[in-house]
This record gives C-alpha cells, sequence and structure tokens, in this order.
C-alpha cells in the first residue's frame, strides 16, 4: 500500500470517529460582503409580508403573490450560486457532500418529515395558534390554477430555505466558529426570524425546533436532500389540511 493511500485511509477513519458537533477546521464557502447582502434579500421582504398580513384586503391576488414569492426565492438562489463561485465553491458541495442512494434519501426524508408532522401538530396543541393575525389560511388557493401556482411556490421556496439555512449559512457559520454545534442553533434562530414579525409563541418554538431538526440532519447526513424531502413532505401534509378544513 502506498504511503498517499494509508495517509487517505487514516483520514477516513479519524473522520468516522469524529464526534458529531465536534469543531472542524471548515472553510467559508462564499466571501463575507456576500452574506450581509444574501441576509438582506432574505430579511428585507419580512416587513413587505407584515404589511400583507395586515392588509389581507390590499387587492393583491393570491396568484400574484406566488409568482412573485416564487421569483424573488429563485433571485435568491441564483445570488446564492454566485456567492458560491465567488468564493471557489459549487452548489454541489452543500447540497450533495455526501452521496446516497435515492430511495434512502426519500424514506429518510419522508420519516423525518413525519416527525417534523408530529412537533408541530404537539406545539400547536400545546400553544395554540402560530401567527397572531391576521388567519394564515387567508393565503391558502381556492382554485385550480391558485393551488397549481401555489404548489410550484412552495417547491420553489422549500428549495431556497434548505439551500440557504440549512446548506449556505450552516457551512458559514461553521466556517467562522469552527462549530457544527453552534451553526445548527443559529441557522435555526434564523430561520425563526425570516418568517416573520407576526409569529406567536407557537411559531417561534415551532420554528425553531423545525431548524433544528433538519440542521442536525444536514450535519449527519452532509446531504440536504434529506431535508429537502421532509420539509416538502410537512408542507404538503398541512397544505392537504388546510384546503380540507376549510
Amino acid at each position: 500500500m502506498t504511503r498517499e493511500a494509508k495517509y487517505h485511509m487514516s483520514s477516513a477513519d479519524t473522520v468516522a470517529s469524529a464526534p458529531l458537533f465536534a469543531p472542524q477546521a471548515a472553510e467559508n464557502l462564499a466571501p463575507i460582503w456576500h452574506t450581509i447582502v444574501l441576509s438582506g434579500l432574505v430579511y428585507g421582504p419580512v416587513i413587505l409580508a407584515l404589511y400583507v398580513h395586515r392588509n389581507p384586503n390590499a387587492g393583491i391576488s393570491n396568484i400574484f403573490v406566488y409568482l412573485f414569492v416564487s421569483l424573488y426565492e429563485l433571485l435568491i438562489i441564483v445570488f446564492t450560486c454566485v456567492g458560491l463561485l465567488a468564493g471557489g465553491s459549487s452548489l454541489r458541495q452543500i447540497l450533495s457532500e455526501k452521496s446516497q442512494g435515492w430511495y434512502r434519501t426519500v424514506s429518510l426524508g419522508i420519516a423525518i418529515g413525519v416527525l417534523t408532522v408530529a412537533i408541530t401538530v404537539s406545539v400547536h396543541i400545546l400553544f395554540g395558534s402560530f401567527y397572531s393575525e391576521p388567519d394564515a389560511t387567508s393565503f391558502l388557493p381556492t382554485t385550480a390554477p391558485e393551488i397549481a401556482t401555489f404548489v410550484l411556490s412552495m417547491c420553489i421556496v422549500v428549495f431556497a430555505e434548505e439551500l440557504v439555512f440549512r446548506g449556505y449559512l450552516l457551512h458559514q457559520i461553521r466556517g467562522w466558529n469552527r462549530s457544527a454545534g453552534r451553526a445548527v442553533i443559529l441557522q435555526a434562530a434564523a430561520f425563526v426570524a425570516a418568517h416573520g414579525l407576526h409569529q406567536t409563541v407557537a411559531g417561534v418554538t415551532d420554528k425553531l425546533l423545525f431548524g433544528l431538526l433538519l440542521g442536525w440532519v444536514a450535519v449527519k447526513c452532509r446531504n440536504l436532500f434529506p431535508g429537502i424531502v421532509a420539509h416538502l413532505f410537512g408542507n404538503f401534509v398541512f397544505l392537504a389540511l388546510g384546503l380540507l378544513g376549510r
């Protein structure tokens, strides 16, 4: 066995036996200026969303809102990729650092999705509504075109959220402080903040637990796709329940 082969085997054994949240020599994915601008893109619409929620009769159609959100999230995805290129990184580096079969990815994602649904239901039972005002179901689709547009928008939003929070931000924060545990906690807090100022205690608790769980999954699997499947699964479940409950 060559010296190089022995080195790689030793390195692989060290990584496999290391604690999950042990400090590691992680590197930043993108320049700091990019993270600042991306944060502005992510949190800028929070104020606008607060206005829209407080003025549900502002004359804005649901389809327009869904399409606007879709285009804006696509902008965030593209800008994230620009930052990765500027930092010498790649999209694959955060999407699937460790590859695994699609069957395992989907089955694991559904299992985690079931757990997230159980957590959300439990939080709702214990603490009540997730948002203060107005009724969050006012933005649910009602017609077939609205449902189709909403589903498309939901898929784009889920991918963008997992890419930004469990991918980009988790790696960036881990690169700054060399701690996966702190990175998981901070990205979960950032995920909560991105869901608006109209959340109740229940909403904050639900989003925080959700962000922590999917952050842990991203670190454990080194792959975002199980989290993406879980996120989509939960969203589709609650979309179906919301439409049936009308």
